[in-house]
Formats: structure tokens, sequence, C-alpha cells
């Protein structure tokens, strides 16, 4: 039997949107989207730097569309699911990227900062999946990777609200690859751990932490942002069509210890 998955995966016809655009693995994975012949749409909160990104993907004859708002507002979203529609038809990958960070004592944890993490991480990946992922079940399928963490199955202290969030990432993956997968839409979802973004710098900015973290890692260091590229194209090609379902650590053996 033929096999119709060469290598490397033809990506030219992908149709992917990817929030969290402006910085970090979102901006990485987005920027090399573009490079490789992807039309790409780079939302993000931060509408100067999102449009600035775009400018300059555009100079190079990339294909681009600059989404500015914020994930957790539905109007928002909706917004960016006609102009995507509008533009280019349904999307055909959907990378959910976007997130924020929360590290105070459970104690000590305000409602608004916990219901904003929430708003932003969950709730702002509900939205897109059911607005943006929901085309695809008309458009022809497609796939969509959500962002987790280690976060996702570890209960790390002072975390209580991003644990929270990251677990919910994973079993709503889980239950939208079981109910859309007759559609043709896979839902897959990533824990990376520790990668060389702003976010992270912030998370480990106490040297003694950033240490014992790193001593728990095998690969024994930090990865750059652009080492989840490989791992994103693969999970929104054709190279993973029997993968749906799943959580990928991209955590240098993290995990495994």
């Amino acid at each position: 039997m033929e096999s119709k998955h060469g290598w490397p995966p033809d990506l030219t016809r992908q149709r992917v949107v990817v929030t969290g655009a402006a910085s970090g693995m979102g901006a990485a994975i987005a920027e090399a989207f573009a490079r490789v012949g992807a039309r790409v749409a780079l939302a993000d909160l931060a509408e100067e730097t999102v449009t600035a990104k775009v400018g300059a993907l555009a100079a190079e004859g990339c294909d681009v569309l600059a989404l500015a708002g914020d994930v957790a507002d539905r109007g928002t979203v909706e917004s960016w699911a006609q102009t995507i529609a509008e533009r280019w038809g349904a999307a055909t990958a959907l990378v959910n990227c976007a997130g924020i960070w929360s590290d105070v004592p459970f104690a000590d944890l305000a409602l608004d900062e916990w219901q904003r993490v929430i708003d932003v991480n969950l709730t702002g990946t509900f939205h897109t999946c059911q607005l943006i992922g929901g085309q695809m079940r008309s458009g022809g399928g497609g796939s969509i990777v959500n962002f987790s963490s280690l976060s996702g199955v570890k209960g790390f202290k002072r975390r209580a609200a991003y644990t929270v969030t990251k677990h919910g990432v994973i079993g709503l993956t889980r239950v939208l690859a079981h109910e859309w997968g007759e559609d043709g839409v896979r839902v897959n979802a990533v824990g990376p751990g520790r990668f060389d973004t702003a976010l992270a710098a912030d998370k480990y900015a106490d040297p003694a932490v950033a240490r014992k973290f790193l001593e728990r890692v095998p690969a024994g260091r930090i990865a750059p942002a652009d080492e989840m590229v490989g791992t994103i194209f693969f999970l929104a090609s054709e190279m993973s069509s029997y993968v749906t379902g799943h959580v990928l650590f991209v955590d240098g053996g993290f995990t495994a210890v």
C-alpha cells in the first residue's frame, strides 16, 4: 500500500491560526509556518507587536494576517473566525499557544487573578476551538494543537490557577478528539518543558529554582523557542494523521524521571 506521507510534509496548503503569536513559542511557530509557504494568521493581544511581525513576514512574500485582541473575549474570537473564513476559508490548523502565568501561594491567590488565568488559558482555548476549530468540521477537517504544560500533569507549588487551566486543556483536548474525530478534526496537546521564552524567564528568575529544575531534566538544558516548531509541524501535518487525543511532552525528558 502506497503511503501519502512523504517527508518533509507539504505545509504550503495549510491555513494556520496561531494564538499568542507575538512572542515566544507562538511567534516562532507562526513565523516558521509562514516561511514554508503556509497561510498564517497571527493572533495576539499585543497589537503593535503582532502587526509588526505580520508586516515583516509580508515583506518576505508570506501570506499572513494580523488578528489583534484578547483570546478571552468571545466577540473578538468570533471576529477572528469571520475574518479568516472570508480571506482563506476555514482554517486547517489551529495552534492555541496564548497563555498567562500565575505564581502565588494558594492562600494568597486573589479571585480576580484566578479568574483571569482561567479566562485566558482555558476559556480562551474553548473559544478558539469552538469558533475556529468548529469551522474545520464543515470545511474538510484539520488539526488543533492545544498548549498544556508540565503543570497539566504535575502539582507544582504556587501554581494553583495555572495548573487548573493546564489540566483543563488536556481534558478538553481528549473530549474534542473523541467528539470531532468523525469530522476529520484531530485534537492533540503539547506540554512544553523549559523553553527560553520571556514567560519562562519570569518563572525561573530565582537561580536556585532554575538550577533545581534543570537537575531533573535528562537533556540538561533549556530549549530555544524554535525547538517546538518541528513538533507542531508534525502534529499539524499528515505525518500525524492517526494521532489524536494525545498529549506530547516536549520537555527534555522531565516527565520520564
